[in-house]
């Protein structure tokens, strides 16, 4: 479940975005066509954003599941030691964790690091480390939110605690799945340090472009890409603020 703050704050964010889009729009109209051809923009740069960001978002989701469960179920340490250090990834930057993980692929990877193979793999771990926590927060709130007598009538029938948490338990909190899922994906599709250093060569997305063509001074270049991803950040916010009045009870 997103945070009432986040809400708060997306509910100023339609004429930001409007201010954005218009400056980009802009951008677009006054953009020189005579650029380099490295520079022209691509569809294959969002669906690689995509489909990146989506595999982040099912890992982390998947993932968060029984952590967030174990966590909201009982005061047991383990689980929440799990919970707490899920956390610790979502405190480290992107550059740092890129570099710990180029480090890693260098030193231990062999032949697969240096043929590019383990780059994407990597680049989705660093992702799911990355932004792991709101996954988690989301889930765990949901798992908090379900009446336990809902879970002791479904026993007293007779189903087995597997049958109870997939008729009853999963169903009421899978808006708050959904929820944390689009926000892995919404900020995974902003995420720049960590894609920067471990994307494979010639492995573009809508933020390694807009950085590419602003940082050669080709602002034209950049404000399609950014209308896109101001896009799909915006069908990301409408699925987090849908899923945030859900009720469970």
């Amino acid at each position: 479940m997103a945070t009432r703050s986040g809400a708060v704050a997306a509910t100023r964010a339609p004429a930001t975005r409007r201010s954005n889009s218009g400056i980009l729009s802009l951008w677009l109209v006054r953009g020189t066509s005579e650029v380099a051809a490295a520079l022209s923009f691509r569809p294959q740069y969002a669906i690689n954003s995509v489909a990146v960001a989506t595999a982040a978002a099912v890992a982390a989701t998947l993932l968060a599941l029984p952590i967030a469960y174990l966590a909201a179920h009982g005061d047991r340490r383990l689980p929440a030691l799990f919970e707490r250090a899920s956390y610790v990834g979502y405190a480290v930057p992107g550059v740092v964790l890129g570099l710990a993980l180029v480090y890693l692929g260098s030193q231990f990877g062999g032949a697969l690091y240096r043929r590019g193979l383990i780059l994407l793999p990597l680049l989705i771990f660093a992702y799911v480390v990355r932004f792991l926590p709101q996954s988690v927060g989301t889930t765990r709130a949901a798992f908090s939110g379900i009446d336990p007598s809902l879970r002791e009538a479904a026993r007293t029938l007779g189903r087995p605690p597997a049958g109870v948490f997939r008729a009853v338990t999963l169903p009421l909190v899978l808006p708050g799945l959904l929820g944390g899922a689009a926000l892995v994906f919404l900020t995974t599709m902003k995420e720049l340090p960590a894609t920067l250093l471990l994307r494979p060569a010639g492995f573009e997305t809508l933020v390694t472009h807009i950085w590419r063509a602003e940082h050669s001074g080709h602002y034209g270049q950049a404000a399609l890409p950014a209308l896109v991803l101001l896009a799909v950040s915006a069908v990301s916010m409408l699925v987090i603020l849908a899923m945030e009045g859900y009720d469970v009870e």
